[in-house]
C-alpha cells in the first residue's frame, strides 16, 4: 500500500517565527528573547553565542592560515576528522544518554536493551579508535608534533584503508540497525510508559534530532566515507603516493554500501513513516509492513503555535566556522553541525548539545556583495527577511562544501514551493 503526503509551503509563518519551528520532529533550540521595544531578537544573538573571549581578530586568523597546510587533500581529510567527531558524539547519544535515561528503566524490555548494547557498543568502540588515528594523522600533517617529518604523514588513505577493513567484521552490526528500529517501535506500541520515556528523551537538549535518526546514523556514515574517498581519488593524480590506498579503500567501502543499500532504503522508509505517525494524530495503523512512503518533502503541522515545518533529510556536515552579524565587527568562532535542514551551533566540538539552532527553510544562501564591505575570502551569507548572518570558512574546499549542503536545504525548500504552487494552481 502506498502513502502519499501533500506538500505544504516551506515559507516560515510570520506568526510562529523561527523559534517555534520543528524540523524533522525536533524542537527548535533557538534561544528566544525580545528587545526592549518588544521585537523578537535574532535567533543567534543569545549571550551564550556572544562570548567576547571567542571572538577572533583578523590577525590571529591570518597567522593560522599561514601556519597550516593549504593542499586540498588536507581539507578533505579534515572534513573526515570534523564529521567523525560529530558522528562519535551521535553514537554516544544512543550508547550513553539514551541508555542512562531510558535503557535502565524497567519498562524497557531486556531484549531491546541487549539489542541496542550489542549493536552500538562495538561500533562506538571502533569509531573512538578510528577518530584517535585520524586526529593523530592530522596533527602530524599540520606539523604540530615533534615526531613530524615533512611529507611522511601528509596522506590519509592508509588510515582509511586499514580502518575500513577493520569495520568489515562489524557489517552485521550495521545490518542490525533495522532490528533496533523495529524492536524499539514494537516495544513503544506495547508500553505507554516506554513510549513516554522515549518522547521525553527526545525533548532533551542532547537529542537534537529524532532518536530514530541517531539509530540510522551508522548506515549513512558509510556513504559519507565513500564520498570523501571519491573526492580524494578525483583530486590525486594516479601517480600520487596516496592514490593507491584511497582507491583500495573506496572499493572496500563501496562494496559495503552496496551490501547495506537494501537495509538503508527499507529503514529510511520506516523512519519517515514513524515521524509522520507522530504528526497524524488519530490515524491508526500507519506503520505496517509493505507500506511505502512515496513523497519526500515538507509537511506542515497545525498546532497552537501555527503551522510548524517538518522535513525528512539525513545529510550531515560539521566543522568550525567564523560567524559575523550584519552590524558587528569581529568574527566569532563556532562549531557548526548541518543536519536535517538546520544548522546547530556549539562553542566547541566537545560540547554535548547545541546552544542554538537555525532551521534553514525559507533562508537564501548567497555570496556577499562588494557593498557589504566584508573583504574576506570564503564567506557566504544566510538571509531571511531581516535576519542576516555571515559565515567564513577556512579554505576554498570547505567553503564549497558548506555552500553545497546549505543549498541542498534551500533549493529543496524552493522546489517544494514550486511543486506546491503547481498543485494548487493546475494548468
Amino acid at each position: 500500500m502506498n502513502l502519499a503526503v501533500v506538500l505544504n509551503s516551506p515559507h516560515l509563518s510570520a506568526s510562529s517565527g523561527h523559534s517555534h519551528i520543528l524540523v524533522n520532529g525536533q524542537k527548535s533550540l533557538e534561544p528566544c528573547g525580545h528587545s526592549p521595544d518588544g521585537r523578537q531578537l535574532s535567533p543567534l544573538t543569545s549571550p551564550l553565542l556572544n562570548d567576547a573571549g571567542s571572538v577572533r581578530t583578523d590577525d590571529e586568523d591570518d597567522v593560522r592560515r599561514k601556519r597550516f597546510p593549504t593542499d586540498r587533500a588536507y581539507f578533505i581529510a579534515k572534513e573526515l576528522l570534523t564529521t567523525e567527531r560529530t558522528y562519535l558524539k551521535d553514537l554516544e547519544v544512543v550508547t550513553v544518554s539514551f541508555q542512562s535515561a531510558v535503557g535502565r528503566d524497567e519498562a524497557t524490555p531486556d531484549a531491546l536493551k541487549n539489542t541496542i548494547l550489542s549493536t552500538f557498543e562495538p561500533l562506538h568502540k571502533f569509531h573512538a579508535g578510528f577518530l584517535r588515528e585520524v586526529e593523530q594523522r592530522l596533527s602530524l600533517w599540520e606539523g604540530r608534533s615533534n615526531a613530524h617529518i615533512k611529507g611522511d604523514y601528509q596522506h590519509i588513505g592508509d588510515v582509511l584503508l586499514s580502518n575500513l577493513q577493520g569495520l568489515k567484521p562489524l557489517t552485521a552490526n550495521l545490518h542490525k540497525q533495522c532490528e533496533v528500529l523495529l524492536e524499539l517501535e514494537k516495544a513503544c506500541r506495547a508500553s505507554r510508559r516506554l513510549e513516554g520515556l522515549c518522547r521525553d528523551f527526545e525533548l532533551q537538549k542532547v537529542c537534537y534530532v529524532p532518536l530514530n535518526v541517531f539509530i540510522l546514523r551508522p548506515l549513512h556514515r558509510l556513504s559519507h566515507y565513500q564520498q570523501i574517498l571519491e573526492r580524494l581519488c578525483k583530486h590525486y593524480p594516479a601517480t600520487h603516493g596516496d592514490f593507491r590506498d584511497c582507491r583500495a579503500a573506496l572499493a572496500d567501502v563501496s562494496e559495503m554500501v552496496e551490501q547495506l543499500q537494501g537495509s538503508l532504503v527499507k529503514m529510511e522508509n520506516f523512519q519517515k513513516l514513524l515521524e509522520l505517525k507522530k504528526d497524524l494524530i488519530g490515524v491508526d495503523g500507519l506503520v505496517v509492513p509493505g507500506r511505502e512512503f512515496i513523497r519526500l518533502g515538507c509537511l506542515s503541522k497545525l498546532s497552537g503555535k501555527g503551522l510548524q515545518q517538518r522535513m525528512f533529510f539525513l545529510n550531515q556536515l560539521s566543522g568550525n566556522l567564523l560567524r559575523k552579524f550584519k552590524n558587528s565587527n569581529g568574527w566569532q568562532k563556532l562549531w557548526v553541525v548541518f543536519t536535517n535542514f538546520s544548522l546547530f551551533f556549539y562553542k566547541s566540538h566537545q560540547d554535548d548539545y547545541p546552544l542554538a539552532s537555525l532551521p534553514l527553510l525559507g533562508y537564501s544562501v548567497t555570496i556577499p556583495s562588494e557593498s557589504e564591505n566584508i573583504h574576506k575570502e570564503y564567506v557566504f551569507k544566510l538571509h531571511f527577511k531581516s535576519h542576516v548572518y555571515y559565515f567564513r570558512s577556512e579554505s576554498e574546499y570547505t567553503f564549497e562544501r558548506w555552500m553545497e549542503v546549505i543549498r541542498s536545504a534551500t533549493v529543496s525548500s524552493s522546489s517544494a514551493r514550486v511543486r506546491k504552487d503547481k498543485e494548487s494552481h493546475p494548468l
